[in-house]
C-alpha cells in the first residue's frame, strides 16, 4: 500500500523539509537551523519524497532554506550513504523523475 502524499509530507517535515504552496509556486523549505541545514540522509530522503509527491498545481518550485548560514555538506557522522551531497546536488539540478 502506498502512502497518503500527506503522510509523506508529514514525514518530510519529521526530517526537516516542508512545503508551502503559494499558488502554482511550491516553495520547498530546509528546516534544520541548528545544523545549518547539512545534509543527511534523513534530509535527502525528505527532499526527494517532497519533490516526487508535489501537488498537480505546482507550476514552479522553489527552495529556500530556514537559517542565518546554510552549510553545503553533509552531516557524515549521521550519514549511511557515502556521497549524500552528490545525491543532492544531482536530483537539485533537475533530475528529479
Amino acid at each position: 500500500m502506498t502512502p497518503s502524499p500527506d503522510l509523506i509530507l508529514d514525514r518530510a517535515a519529521t526530517n526537516g523539509v516542508a512545503l508551502d504552496m503559494q499558488g502554482a509556486v511550491a516553495v520547498v523549505r530546509l528546516c534544520r537551523p541548528a545544523k545549518r541545514n547539512a545534509l543527511n540522509d534523513g534530509l535527502i530522503e525528505a527532499l526527494r519524497d517532497v519533490f516526487q509527491n508535489l501537488p498537480a498545481q505546482a507550476r514552479l518550485r522553489s527552495s529556500t532554506a530556514k537559517a542565518i548560514t546554510f552549510a553545503p555538506g553533509s552531516t557524515c557522522r549521521n550519514s549511511k550513504s557515502a556521497m549524500p551531497a552528490k545525491a543532492f546536488t544531482t536530483h537539485a539540478a533537475g533530475t528529479w523523475p
